[in-house]
């Protein structure tokens, strides 16, 4: 009887274990359209939706920039809330609901940009 009511929470702890990392996601729609401005630069609008299954605390997007590239007038949104800055971009952390982070909402020059 006393293996039995070790074993019960052994085999608990174990199912949690496997729900915990059972977790997927996919892009299931993405489209992006282009404008070439009058003065010859772009205008970029980019929609990614994502299917998460699991937990998950958020998404990553990098943009690898060539030299003399850069990216103004970045945003976040999902669906018509629009997320301000300030959650932390450090893989495995989380921030305030409605936040992003790893954008500057002011022009970027770099080697890349991260959504």
């Amino acid at each position: 009887m006393r293996a039995a009511v070790l074993a019960a929470p052994v085999l608990l702890a174990l199912l949690a274990a496997g729900e915990a990392a059972a977790k997927s996601f996919y892009l299931p729609a993405a489209s992006v359209h282009i404008t070439v401005e009058p003065d010859g630069t772009l205008a970029i609008e980019e929609r990614t939706t994502f299917f998460f299954d699991g937990s998950f605390t958020g998404a990553y997007r990098d943009i690898p920039l060539r030299d003399g590239e850069q990216i103004s007038d970045v945003s976040v949104a999902e669906g018509s809330v629009r997320y301000s800055p300030g959650a932390s971009a450090e893989l495995g952390s989380s921030g305030a609901p409605n936040t992003c982070s790893g954008v500057s909402f002011q022009s970027l020059n770099a080697p890349s940009a991260s959504l």
